[in-house]
C-alpha cells in the first residue's frame, strides 16, 4: 500500500486503525445502505479507503495530514482526495444533491464532537458512521441522562451504537475503548423555524447540568419550568419548555 513507516501525529489526534477483518465488518455495515457517495473523514493509512475501492466505490477522502493525503492520492487515483481540515470545507459543494450520501470516518477523539456537530446538520447526508470514543458515543444516546450534546444531535438524527472496539485495533493504542456509531438523519423536527434560538436555550439550560433548570434559566415560575435538573429531561421535553418560554 505504500504506507510503511508512517508516524502518527499527536497534534492531529491520530490513532491508525489496523484490524483488517474488523475493518471489513465495518465497511459491510456502511454499504448495507447502498450509498451513491461516501465522504470519508480522515483516510489515514487507507485501510477503509482500500475496502471501499474494492467495492467499486471511490470515496471523497478528506485528509488533513499532507503525507497521508499524498499517499492516498497515489494509491487510490480514482478517489477524490482533499488535503484539508474537514471543518474548513463547504460540505454542500462536495456532495451531489438528491443522492444517497454517507459520511464515514475513524475520527480523532479531540475533534470528533466538532466534526459530528458540523456534518450532522447537512441535509445532503442521510447516514453517518463514525468510530469515536465509547464514553462520548454513549452521551449521544442520552439514555441515563441527557446533555446539550445529545439534544443538539437528536434534533437532526437518531444515534445507535453498533458495537464497541477495543484499543488493540489501533496503532498507537489509545487508552480508551471506542464505539462504532450510526446516526440516521430524520425530519422529525423540520417544523422548528429557529434552531439557533433553541440551541441558545440549551446553552443556558445546561450551563450547570447539576443545578435545577429553573435556576439555570433564572425563571421562578414552576408552571413554566419543572422543578428538575436539565439532564433529567429529554429533547422533546426541552422543546416543549422552549416553546412555552417563546409564547410567554
Amino acid at each position: 500500500m505504500g504506507f510503511k513507516n508512517i508516524k502518527h501525529s499527536r497534534a492531529l489526534g491520530q490513532n491508525f486503525f489496523t484490524n483488517t477483518n474488523l475493518a471489513e465488518k465495518i465497511v459491510k455495515e456502511v454499504l448495507e445502505y447502498n450509498p451513491d457517495t461516501i465522504l470519508e473523514i480522515g483516510g489515514g493509512t487507507g485501510i477503509f479507503t482500500e475496502l471501499f475501492y474494492k467495492k467499486n466505490i471511490n470515496p471523497i477522502c478528506i485528509e488533513k495530514d499532507r503525507v497521508l493525503a499524498e499517499n492516498l492520492e497515489k494509491n487510490y487515483p480514482k478517489a477524490k482526495v482533499i488535503q484539508r481540515d474537514i471543518l474548513e470545507l463547504d460540505i454542500h459543494s462536495l456532495l451531489p444533491k438528491g443522492k444517497k450520501n454517507i459520511s464515514f470516518g475513524s475520527l480523532p477523539y479531540n475533534q470528533a464532537k466538532k466534526i459530528i456537530h458540523t456534518l450532522i446538520q447537512s441535509q445532503e447526508i442521510q447516514h453517518h458512521f463514525y468510530i469515536i470514543q465509547k464514553e462520548v458515543a454513549e452521551k449521544y444516546l442520552g439514555k441515563d441522562k441527557s446533555s446539550k450534546l445529545s439534544c443538539c444531535t437528536q434534533l437532526y438524527a437518531t444515534p445507535k451504537i453498533l458495537f464497541d472496539i477495543s484499543p488493540n485495533n489501533f496503532k498507537p493504542k489509545p487508552k480508551v475503548t471506542s464505539s462504532f456509531i450510526h446516526f440516521q438523519r430524520h425530519k422529525k423536527y423540520k417544523h422548528i423555524k429557529n434552531e439557533e434560538d433553541f440551541i441558545k436555550y440549551l446553552d443556558q439550560a445546561f450551563k450547570q447540568p447539576r443545578r435545577k433548570l429553573k435556576n439555570n434559566l433564572k425563571i421562578k415560575d414552576t408552571k413554566l419550568i419543572p422543578n428538575t435538573r436539565p439532564e433529567e429531561l429529554n429533547l422533546e421535553e426541552h422543546l416543549e419548555i422552549w416553546e412555552k418560554l417563546k409564547t410567554k
